[in-house]
């Protein structure tokens, strides 16, 4: 790390401002602000003096805008908060496409099952009870089930 060097204001405990040299890392105290100018100062000192106090003035109105703009980040409607409302609404609406696509396979599963039921009662079934229903979940987990499949019994599908 580097040493400081240069010209600062300094604001100590009962509020007076001081200017202060930075010389190899350690301060040196140079002249109270408040107090008036005298003879003892020379003008490129006072004029030290004068750019050291624009400078706070400057810093601390910059703090004072990063603040602001630090609090309008987390407003309701701020920046931040509007970026977080969207990923929560759009995790929401993932988890609820999820959900549909599970109701839909486990709902062709079972009419599979049911399908197959039928066919074992009629001497054609080969596959255990069940087992299309898990053949069915494992189709629809690798996404081979459209999700524009309707609701309604899939008879129609299943007989050719």
């Amino acid at each position: 790390m580097g040493r400081k060097n240069g010209w600062c204001i300094y604001t100590v405990d009962s509020g007076e401002q001081w200017a202060g040299l930075w010389e190899g890392g350690r301060k040196k105290w140079v002249k109270r602000l408040l107090q008036h100018r005298d003879g003892e100062l020379d003008s490129n000192l006072a004029e030290a003096m004068d750019l050291c106090q624009e400078a706070a003035r400057q810093a601390r109105s910059a703090g004072e805008e990063g603040r602001s703009r630090a609090s309008e980040h987390w407003r309701k409607d701020g920046e931040i908060q509007v970026v977080v409302h969207r990923a929560a609404e759009d995790a929401k609406a993932r988890g609820k496409e999820a959900r549909a696509t599970q109701h839909r396979t486990t709902k062709l599963a079972s009419v599979m099952d049911q399908l197959l039921a039928q066919q074992r009662g009629m001497g054609f079934g080969s596959l255990r009870r069940g087992q299309a229903h898990k053949i069915v979940l494992q189709r629809g987990a690798e996404g081979a089930i459209p999700r524009g499949m309707p609701d309604a019994p899939l008879a129609p599908l299943v007989q050719s």
